[in-house]
C-alpha cells in the first residue's frame, strides 16, 4: 500500500527541495494557477468583418471610452495597443464594442483581469482582429 506522503513526494517532486517555509508554500501555489483565455473579437456570419474596436473603463453606456497607449503603422499594418491592467487593480472591468462594418457592433464584458488589449488591422479589406489577454 502506497502511503499519502509518498504519493505527495511523487505528485510535487519540488517537495523533497522545499523546506516548510512560506516561499515554499507560495511557489507551489503560484506554479499551479491556470492563465485565462484570451478574449477575441468573434467572427460575425455573412461579409461583415472586424473593422474596428473601442474599449471602455468599465460598461459602455457609461462611455467612458479610453485613447490607445500605443499606436502603429508598419506598411498597410495598423496596430492599437491599451495597457488595462490598473482597470482591473482599481475593482472595474474592461469592455470592448467590436464594430463590423458601418452598421454591426457586438458589445463583450471581459470579467477576468487581462493586461492589454491589442487591435490589428490592414488597409485592405481583410478583417481585424481583437485579442484582450
Amino acid at each position: 500500500m502506497i502511503s499519502l506522503f509518498s504519493m505527495f513526494q511523487r505528485r510535487f517532486p519540488l517537495w523533497r527541495a522545499c523546506l516548510l517555509s512560506a516561499s515554499c508554500v507560495l511557489s507551489t501555489t503560484l506554479s499551479s494557477t491556470v492563465q485565462a483565455e484570451p478574449v477575441k473579437c468573434p467572427p460575425l456570419s455573412g461579409n461583415s468583418v472586424l473593422s474596428a474596436v473601442t474599449v471602455y473603463d468599465g460598461p459602455i453606456e457609461e462611455n467612458a471610452s479610453l485613447v490607445p497607449d500605443s499606436d502603429k503603422k508598419v506598411g498597410k499594418r495598423f496596430t492599437s495597443i491599451w495597457q488595462v491592467a490598473e482597470i482591473y487593480d482599481a475593482g472595474r472591468q474592461v469592455h470592448v464594442l467590436c464594430k463590423y462594418g458601418a452598421t454591426a457592433s457586438l458589445p463583450i464584458k471581459i470579467g477576468h483581469k487581462v493586461q492589454q488589449c491589442v487591435f490589428r488591422s490592414s488597409l485592405a479589406n481583410a478583417p481585424g482582429e481583437m485579442v484582450c489577454k
